[in-house]
């Protein structure tokens, strides 16, 4: 039932559109790689097991063998795939369940909105990557309202730092990073699938996240027939199918949790007090975030209390039910609150099932306010490669940078750096202790392509840009586990 919708001729099968939606020789094989992530046999000693293995796969081509196509074929292939009528008047019966759009354009596209809103209408879940360049720039199809974007983290569950965040962003998934952390460990982070006949191959991007949740999909929709976008949505801003992690603008609602969103499915979801997110992280531009309480299971649950352990907090509900579960209003009380970095926690109080009291401490983290106090700014630095092992007690600094407040974006610059291979990495120092990579800073590193996890200098460079994330505690104890060297390192 597959079809090869590409109507350019030189599509690389020597003909255009027809119902041979395999991959011609010399092609990417992008698509098989994605399907067997989805649904490749398990048990049979080759290969991965797909993560929706049972699944039934329509392989549906739109673009060419370099990777290219059209908005008019992606459309068509839109709705073939949801049951509706193409342009050559094909109808797909029965539809499908989901559509994974491993694929995107910077450009809107009426043509590929309209077909995405008649899937959706038509009951389809429609799943896409939410790009590789680092960026929150629009990245269609993933920025549609309809459409569930998925951006990249790392085995740790850290996102990868060429992943797209923002508004294309609706939750995170497996996508590699060929480095096991931002701190270059040498240990490759990619994603296994098949490739072409009888080979397997190693890829990176958030083409391969999104696979992994349009299985975890296809396996919701195995337990409960009736999940569509608006139940998935309402279940994913729930927080009950994915790990929450603390910034929303670079995870989305979280890392999806197969056993989570299996569980729920089918009932099985224990009674347990959610806090979402679970960590609070004020910059110099928050005065006010939201605390959502709800309980993942079907039983009774009763917040008694919700305190904070500082005066520089304050809190309000803003709208809970009787059972006190519901949202609120934590803020900075400015008449109160220093300049200086501080922590504190948010308690909740609660019963299960009429069972004891139980406390679930949030952690709050406040950053210093002095701009121009120097150990609350950014640290950009340029390590040798060379000086990096998993064995050595110091490392090569080259050049390093500081900057008193960063805001959007910021321009650095070294100078004179002699040609070689380094690593180019950033922290703060918000809690002015003099050490970077610590619990509670913001953290970030060079790496946008995906297969370079360093910087080789041998002449003038320009455009090397990266982002920084925010890390809650909970990351920052992963990272501090770390065997890596450089974890927790001194000022330079």
């Amino acid at each position: 039932e597959g079809y090869d919708f590409v109507s350019n001729s030189l599509n690389g099968d020597g003909d255009g559109r027809d119902g041979d939606s395999s991959e011609p020789s010399g092609g990417t094989f992008h698509g098989t790689h994605i399907s067997g992530l989805i649904a490749a046999e398990s048990n049979n000693s080759a290969g991965i097991a797909g993560i929706a293995y049972d699944a039934d796969i329509i392989p549906i081509r739109v673009l060419d063998q370099t990777g290219s196509g059209s908005a008019f074929d992606i459309a068509d292939g839109i709705r073939y795939a949801a049951g509706l009528r193409t342009t050559d008047g094909l109808i797909l019966s029965p539809r499908v369940d989901v559509i994974n759009l491993s694929l995107g354009l910077n450009a809107d596209s009426f043509v590929i909105a309209d077909a995405v809103r008649d899937a959706v209408a038509a009951g389809v879940v429609v799943i896409a990557a939410a790009g590789n360049d680092a960026s929150d720039a629009a990245f269609y199809p993933a920025q549609y309202p309809e459409v569930f974007g998925v951006g990249s983290v790392n085995h740790q569950g850290f996102c990868s730092l060429f992943s797209n965040f923002g508004q294309n962003v609706s939750l995170m998934a497996p996508g590699g990073t060929d480095t096991s952390s931002i701190y270059f460990d040498g240990i490759d982070d990619d994603i296994l699938g098949p490739f072409a006949t009888s080979q397997y191959a190693f890829f990176v991007g958030t083409s391969f996240a999104a696979p992994h949740v349009t299985a975890v999909v296809a396996l919701m929709k195995q337990l409960n027939p009736s999940l569509d976008s608006v139940s998935f949505a309402s279940l994913l801003n729930r927080g009950v199918l994915t790990d929450v992690r603390e910034s929303g603008a670079f995870y989305g609602r979280g890392v999806i949790n197969a056993e989570k969103a299996v569980a729920v499915s089918g009932g099985l979801l224990s009674d347990k007090l959610d806090a979402f997110p679970e960590s609070l992280s004020f910059t110099q531009d928050d005065e006010r975030l939201v605390l959502t309480l709800s309980n993942l299971g079907a039983g009774s649950l009763f917040v008694d209390s919700v305190t904070f352990t500082a005066p520089w907090l304050s809190l309000s509900a803003q709208d809970t039910d009787g059972f006190g579960l519901g949202r609120y209003a934590i803020t900075i009380d400015s008449s109160v609150a220093s300049d200086l970095a501080e922590s504190a926690q948010v308690e909740v109080r609660y019963s299960l099932n009429g069972g004891a009291q139980q406390i679930k401490a949030i952690p709050v983290y406040k950053a210093s306010e002095s701009l121009s106090s120097a150990l609350s700014g950014v640290y950009v630095y340029l390590v040798r490669k060379e000086s990096v092992t998993s064995f050595s007690s110091s490392y090569e600094v080259v050049q390093s940078a500081f900057f008193d407040h960063v805001h959007g974006s910021t321009a650095f610059r070294f100078d004179d750096v002699p040609s070689g291979n380094y690593y180019l990495e950033a922290s703060t120092d918000n809690d002015g202790d003099r050490r970077l990579f610590d619990p509670g800073e913001a953290l970030g590193a060079y790496r946008l392509s995906n297969d370079d996890a360093y910087l080789t200098l041998n002449s003038d460079r320009e455009g090397v840009r990266f982002s920084m994330t925010f890390q809650d505690l909970d990351e920052a104890s992963e990272y501090a586990q770390s065997f890596d060297p450089q974890i927790d390192r001194a000022l330079p």
